[in-house]
């Protein structure tokens, strides 16, 4: 199971993700949410929660990544899991994909506010 919570700023939006990316409805819902703020400058995916990724999720990231390009948004990620971290290594995909220093709140830690604007949770 995939948790999303959405962080809209000015002109970015944080995915905080808890929970695994995989084939599936885990993969549909990340990639659904992120088509969802196309509009933003940045995409930033909060993997602090996530430990797990299979090969259909690191197929996602990418396929994410090329979304970005042809629709003007820059996808990012951040606060990588050890193991996350290590198969993006071993697959060459921490020299493609843009990994961003960490300076947001550990996303397990977060409670969403669902009357909010500004924290809601995504609609998959």
């Amino acid at each position: 199971m995939l948790e999303l919570l959405v962080e809209r700023r000015a002109d970015t939006a944080i995915l905080h993700c808890v929970g695994r990316i995989i084939a599936g409805d885990e993969v549909r819902r990340l990639r659904n949410a992120v088509m969802c703020q196309a509009d933003k400058r940045v995409v930033l995916l909060d993997l602090a929660g996530v430990d797990r990724i299979d090969a259909a999720g690191l197929g996602l990231l990418v396929s994410l990544q090329t979304l970005g390009y042809a629709v003007g948004f820059e996808l990012q990620l951040e606060s990588l899991h050890r193991r996350v971290r290590e198969l993006l290594e071993l697959t060459g995909l921490d020299s493609v994909l843009e990994i961003v220093p960490s300076d947001h709140v550990d996303a397990t830690q977060l409670v969403p506010d669902e009357n909010s604007d500004d924290n809601r949770r995504a609609a998959a």
